[in-house]
């Protein structure tokens, strides 16, 4: 009896074989294809009649961005459970992660944590925070606070925006009315705005999400333009005012 049914995307071979063979070892587990581009994605979900419980998508596919492909699986499906994968530091794909609605985000060589994490998800909820901090003591998750910086408590949970929502959660965020309306921002600016709103500059940004100054200046514009403001901080002011 099928129990969690996975599919995997990923563009290195040896990799996806990998993959593949670890989900495999769970008898609870049952592998229902592995991919090797974001284009066989997107046809698998055109022409699915049967959905997996989890999909595992690599952040940095060779045709796309896993993380783009995250939120077009996530704009039409608001119960299957994304998992991001990725072998470079977890900080450059968290807050993307939770903007795309993935359910979760594991580094390549937590290959322990993989097992545990695909049964998390796969009735739709999200990573749990505690297996979140295991494993990024683990891969070095390079600076990402999953805790209240202003409360000084490490135990203290992130905020609901900070964080992992389950499949529906996420489905809804990205269909909200207030969200494609009001916003109307693209995830990359969205994450400017965010770390902007923390007191970071442009090359703060830059260094954190792994783009170029340039690049943070080019979505900082679009945001203002978007958001009709004359100054970034009128841009992050509004961005708040929409999202509270």
């Amino acid at each position: 009896m099928i129990g969690i049914k996975v599919g995997i995307v990923d563009n290195d071979h040896m990799s996806l074989s990998v993959l593949g063979q670890m989900v495999s070892k769970d008898h609870e587990c049952h592998i229902l294809w592995l991919l090797d581009s974001g284009e066989a994605l997107i046809g698998k979900c055109l022409d699915e009649h049967v959905w997996p419980d989890v999909i595992l998508i690599d952040a940095e596919l060779g045709d796309s961005s896993g993380i783009s492909l995250c939120r077009r699986l996530r704009e039409v499906n608001s119960s299957v459970s994304v998992v991001i994968i990725t072998s470079y530091p977890l900080r450059r794909y968290y807050y993307r992660a939770i903007m795309a609605g993935a359910q979760g985000l594991i580094h390549k060589s937590d290959y322990r944590y993989l097992i545990p994490v695909l049964h998390e998800v796969h009735d739709g909820s999200a990573m749990s925070v505690s297996t979140f901090r295991d494993m990024s003591e683990v891969t070095g998750a390079d600076g990402i606070t999953i805790s209240s910086q202003e409360s000084g408590d490490d135990d203290r949970p992130p905020a609901p925006q900070e964080w992992f929502k389950s499949a529906s959660d996420s489905y809804d965020m990205r269909h909200s009315r207030k969200y494609k309306d009001k916003s109307c921002l693209n995830y990359m600016e969205e994450m400017v705005l965010r770390l902007s709103a923390e007191g970071m500059t442009q090359n703060d940004i830059a260094r954190e999400i792994g783009i170029s100054s340039t690049s943070v200046r080019t979505y900082s514009l679009r945001a203002r333009r978007k958001l009709k403001s004359k100054t970034l901080i009128q841009a992050v002011v509004t961005w708040l005012s929409i999202n509270s």
